[in-house]
């Protein structure tokens, strides 16, 4: 709630933080002073005050002055009583005094401010609110958990078998309505970043569309585009099917996304549907349970008994025979959000948490396959699992945009006012264009929604947007006219911006989010004790007080646990620090392989000056490049891959040849290894490596190249899978692909007979003319001496296309043959094909690095051309 001044200056600071916080059926009592502090009062009792004299004994006359009294107040307070009973308010007292309590909801408390009558307000007690569930959801859940009691053989079976089991039924029941109640409870509201306000997640839910995601080498690379504006590529939007459509269709689901795109908030409104039983959107019989990993340690995940728990606290009976009843059965969704952020201890590398976590969840799911499972990860950090589909949270269309700015500018003065209206027109302009970008994000419109609410106006980069966002958490927060907050933000001022950066920069230094309170405690009392200009009156526990329960910029997550509300705003914070502590060197030297510290370049690319910009691409091709220096896998493929395009024709760049080239062979390796370990890095490799090969026009030796690739990789898929071998689309899908790389390599070598006959007319004449020019010979990278081979070998194996109703050898036989074709036709060499689990990661760490140096190219201010013309011609080059 939008509490302003006027509320503010009416109510203790509980009674504040309650009403912020609430969502507005929260049950409050609260102790008001009604009526007015004058006294003379325009309707009071002007009658002859009464007389001792008058009355027969001291109490009659003691009883006169209090009907008196009550007659006063009576008419003094009607009018405002009567406002409250109006508002539903329950009221006790008003009769012999000024104050009164009363009890309602949250909303209702809100509203009984705006009355003249309302002088003061202060909390007396919060009622916990026990919503009210309709029955017939309790009992479906109940339903559920009964039925997975009966089957099988237990105690319990017996028990509901001998009739004796009314008990136990109601025990279930309750236990269900609890179970729906605790979820709601934690995953209905969605916090603010850095205020004390939440938001419900069903009033501000935007619908979460998906693109479809398949193994990422075999995705076109039409999917990016040139961005004028920029030095590289973004991706171009694609068909997008509706989130929640998506997970009724799919057992298993894996949910990539970007930092702040949606995954968690889409994960708790997948559990909310279902608890509503809401059967047209959710048609699957099962109970949600959703488990926020990024509470545990990668080595310490037990999936099964973190199940056990979640039941446990909410009084399911036979709690460990019901959960191990409901895993085998398969009657459980497991949402599991945020493998990335595993937490992982000194001696663990980010990528073995996760790897650690994901061979954890991989051994779960073999173990209970009958359950349904949506797991997500940020694209970073995506690893493959076997059996599931992936899919991307597709960025924020028009549409979508516009839908979370009604929904955020939802008040009614927001409406009288027009915010949305006026803010999704600023968003049109022209000078937004950064801002149209970064909306295309949810967490990073959320931001621009808290600027423009403050501003009216956008910040113009990420890192602005972020330095812009901080700043209104601190000042909105000083600007709310508390004494006592006043008081810390007035002494601390913008010396807290440093605080909080040293924090998060030691804490992702150490690689940890979760800080100990004590910690904390002790960070700030140094930091106080260290400056001069510092007043000695302000205590930690002060400073500890106005971040976490004025600030919001610190949460609990455990008892005396506490983490950054937004792992964002860590990494913002800590990107500030290295900007100012000038720790760039270090950044490069130390982090640049390190995947969590991604989004820190990129907000330090935007934060640094031209000069420091420059300096920072420089280095980091230099830190890539020293990759190459010593004898390698690597170093031997990037060799290969630059004979080939060395001389190359065509106006592609020689970046982009070389990127495409390589994709080429990283594929054909990863098709052909039978090491999963392998096939995983090489996956994320060509994730990388796609950045920079996007041209609206190849060489048709790389369209062709291209072709054959992805029918070898559909071949080999039906060689391993009789599902596939068998479906017709699939089958269509590879007979497709051979007969396109059929026509290319006959109209390709059409084309270079054409320019051959060509060249000969010309040298006929040169020997008459000696003053005239050959024409340049074409420099292709693969194919020219063998295109009618190639061709002819592809037409008979055209001829020899397994029927769906074969058997599996028929497609290994065929895949064998198609690979052979490959290989004669890259011309490939055994030493390149021989790979490693070893030589597989460097090669995924090496195109990691490239891939985030274009980006923080992008995000820089006033990147050099000839500084970027340098890097990219030596990028993918072997020293």
């Amino acid at each position: 709630m939008k509490l302003t001044e006027s509320h503010i200056a009416k109510i203790d600071p509980l009674l504040e933080e309650e009403l912020i916080r609430a969502e507005g059926n929260e049950r409050l009592r609260v102790a008001m002073a009604i009526g007015s502090d004058k006294a003379n009062q325009s309707g009071e009792d002007h009658s002859q005050k009464p007389h001792p004299s008058d009355f027969n004994s001291p109490r009659a006359y003691r009883q006169a002055l209090i009907d008196r009294q009550r007659n006063q107040l009576a008419r003094e307070l009607d009018t405002t009583i009567q406002a409250l009973k109006d508002l539903s308010l329950e009221i006790y007292g008003g009769t012999t005094s000024r104050i009164v309590v009363v009890e309602g909801t949250a909303y209702q408390i809100f509203s009984s401010l705006d009355l003249p009558g309302v002088r003061s307000a202060s909390l007396d007690q919060t009622i916990r609110r026990i919503e009210n569930i309709p029955v017939e959801v309790v009992q479906g859940l109940a339903d559920i958990a009964i039925e997975i009691f009966k089957q099988g053989k237990s105690g319990i079976q017996n028990w509901f078998g001998q009739g004796v089991a009314r008990r136990t039924e109601e025990a279930i029941v309750r236990a269900a309505q609890q179970y729906i109640q605790e979820y709601k409870n934690k995953y209905s509201n969605l916090p603010i970043l850095g205020t004390q306000e939440v938001m419900n997640l069903e009033s501000v839910y935007t619908t979460v569309k998906f693109s479809k995601y398949k193994r990422l080498l075999r995705e076109d690379l039409g999917m990016f585009y040139p961005d004028s504006d920029k030095q590289g590529f973004r991706r171009i939007n694609k068909e997008k099917q509706t989130g929640i459509n998506v997970a009724q269709e799919e057992q298993y689901l894996l949910v990539l996304g970007t930092p702040g795109s949606g995954k968690s908030v889409f994960l708790r409104k997948i559990g909310l549907e279902i608890l509503k039983g809401k059967q047209e959107k959710f048609q699957h019989s099962c109970i949600p349970v959703l488990i926020e990993l990024k509470k545990f340690p990668a080595k310490e995940i037990d999936l099964p008994a973190i199940i056990v728990q979640e039941f446990k606290s909410c009084g399911f009976p036979q709690v460990e025979e019901f959960t191990q009843k409901a895993l085998e059965q398969g009657r459980l969704l497991i949402l599991l959000d945020g493998v990335d952020e595993v937490t992982y201890d000194k001696r663990q590398q980010v990528t073995e948490a996760i790897d650690e976590a994901t061979k954890r969840i991989e051994h779960f799911v073999g173990q209970y396959h009958r359950n349904r499972f949506i797991i997500s990860y940020r694209v970073a950090a995506y690893r493959y699992l076997q059996g599931f589909t992936t899919v991307e949270i597709a960025d924020f269309d028009n549409k979508q945009i516009e839908e979370f700015i009604d929904n955020w500018f939802y008040s009614a003065k927001d409406q009288q006012a027009g915010t949305a209206q006026k803010c999704k027109e600023l968003l049109k302009e022209p000078g937004s264009k950064a801002a149209r970008e970064l909306a295309q994000n949810p967490l990073l419109l959320t931001f621009l929604c808290l600027v423009y609410d403050h501003s009216q106006r956008f910040a113009k980069n990420r890192s602005f947007l972020y330095d812009k966002a901080l700043r209104i958490f601190l000042e909105e927060w000083s600007a709310q006219k508390r004494t006592h907050r006043d008081q810390v933000f007035q002494q601390l001022g913008e010396r807290e911006k440093i605080l909080l950066s040293q924090i998060a920069w030691n804490g992702l230094k150490s690689n940890r989010i979760f800080f100990d309170k004590s910690e904390l405690l002790q960070n700030i009392e140094v930091f106080l004790e260290k400056y001069l200009s510092i007043p000695q009156n302000l205590t930690s526990e002060a400073v500890f007080n106005a971040i976490t329960v004025q600030q919001g910029i610190w949460t609990e997550r455990a008892e005396n646990v506490y983490s950054f509300s937004h792992l964002t705003l860590q990494e913002y914070l800590t990107a500030d620090y290295i900007c100012k502590e000038r720790q760039v060197k270090y950044l490069v030297e130390e982090r640049l392989l390190d995947e969590r510290w991604r989004e820190v370049f990129l907000l330090v690319a935007g934060l640094i000056n031209e000069r420091e910009t420059n300096e920072l691409l420089l280095n980091m091709n230099k830190k890539i490049g020293k990759a190459t220096t010593r004898p390698n896998k690597l170093k031997t493929l990037l060799q290969w891959v630059n004979e080939k395009t060395a001389n190359s024709g065509g106006d592609t760049h020689p970046m982009v040849k070389r990127a495409t080239v390589l994709i080429s062979v990283l594929d054909f390796i990863r098709i052909q290894t039978q090491d999963q370990v392998i096939e995983q890095k090489l996956n994320r490799a060509l994730y990388f490596v796609r950045n920079f090969a996007y041209s609206p026009q190849l060489p048709p030796d790389l369209d062709l190249a291209k072709e054959l690739t992805r029918a070898l990789d559909l071949a080999v898929d039906c060689s391993r899978s009789r599902k596939l071998a068998s479906d017709r689309t699939h089958s269509q899908d590879l007979r497709s692909h051979i007969k396109c790389a059929l026509n290319l390599a006959h109209n390709l070598y059409r084309e270079l007979e054409r320019d051959r006959r060509k060249r000969v007319t010309i040298a006929q004449k040169h020997l008459h003319h000696r003053n005239s020019q050959p024409p340049p010979s074409p420099k292709e990278m693969f194919a020219r001496p063998n295109l009618s081979k190639l061709a002819d070998r592809l037409e008979t194996l055209l001829s020899q296309f397994p029927d769906t109703e074969q058997p599996p050898a028929a497609y290994q036989k065929f895949a064998h043959s198609l690979g052979q074709i490959c290989l004669e036709f890259f011309k490939l060499e055994q030493n390149i094909l021989e790979i490693s689990q070893k030589d597989a990661a460097f090669i995924e760490k090496y195109l990691y690095a490239n891939d985030l140096m274009v980006q923080c190219s992008e995000e820089g201010k006033l990147v050099l051309k000839q500084i970027w013309k340098k890097i990219q011609n030596q990028m993918l080059t072997p020293c």
